[in-house]
């Protein structure tokens, strides 16, 4: 199975970047043709700010809901910390109950402090052990979400390869009319 998954890797690499090297050679041919539309005496920066701008955003976008879903799908995997201060403000408040079962005037309030103090050092005690538990997802789930996040990489990918192919050709276009 470990050379089937190699195998399985390597044509799917290779199959993205012929398409990330299609959409760059698109992207440079549209840039060259852009630079070689463009006015003369135009503001060649203005001009490619204007024309890449937006894509620029695009690819960062689609780079952030990629991120996004992979940290979905690394919290639905990861264990997440449980906030440790609940058991430490317990265990202090049986400190505290214990300090006021010693100074209390009357046997009653001292043996109702004492009980609580005991009951929230056992509530501490508890907290404190619990094991971290994973959510139960399925695999469906996981792999919905995995799929997910490599189209939305994919899409960022072929995004960035356009625009940094449109520069490119833009900057080659405007060395041709020079």
């Amino acid at each position: 199975m470990g050379k089937q998954a190699w195998a399985r890797y390597g044509m799917n690499k290779a199959r993205g970047m012929a398409q990330k090297q299609a959409r760059f050679d698109e992207g440079e041919a549209d840039g060259r043709a852009a630079a070689l539309a463009a006015e003369a005496g135009a503001d060649r920066d203005a001009l490619q700010r204007a024309a890449t701008g937006a894509a620029w955003r695009e690819a960062e976008a689609a780079t952030a809901a990629a991120r996004g879903e992979a940290e979905r799908l690394a919290a639905l995997v990861t264990p997440q910390r449980r906030s440790r201060t609940l058991p430490w403000l317990t265990l202090a408040s049986a400190l505290l109950l214990a300090l006021a079962a010693w100074l209390a005037a009357s046997a009653a309030v001292a043996g109702v402090a004492a009980l609580g103090g005991v009951g929230a050092l056992l509530v501490a005690i508890h907290g404190l052990r619990q094991p971290m538990r994973l959510p139960q997802v399925s695999r469906e789930q996981r792999d919905d979400i995995l799929q997910q996040a490599q189209a939305a990489a994919r899409e960022a990918g072929l995004k960035a390869a356009w625009v940094a192919g449109w520069e490119q050709g833009w900057a080659a276009g405007w060395k041709e009319r020079d």
